[in-house]
């Protein structure tokens, strides 16, 4: 049961978005920091997180791309 609790807390806290760099993007062979896409999906559902790494070789990190209230 505990492992339930740490399981859906994990899940239920907000993640952390941050702000995409394009120039980075765009200059990816230089800078190492291309967005990437992670994509999961299953028999009922899937999902995509776009991320880009603060640095090359870093975490990756989930960006907002700025579209809430459209």
């Amino acid at each position: 049961m505990e492992a339930f609790k740490g399981l859906r807390e994990a899940v239920a806290t907000e993640v952390p978005l941050h702000n995409p760099d394009y120039e980075a993007a765009a200059n990816y062979r230089t800078t190492g920091r291309p967005f990437e896409a992670f994509i999961d999906a299953s028999d009922v559902g899937w999902s995509i997180t776009l991320c880009q790494r603060g640095k090359a070789h870093g975490t990756p990190k989930a960006i907002s791309l700025g579209l809430e209230g459209e």
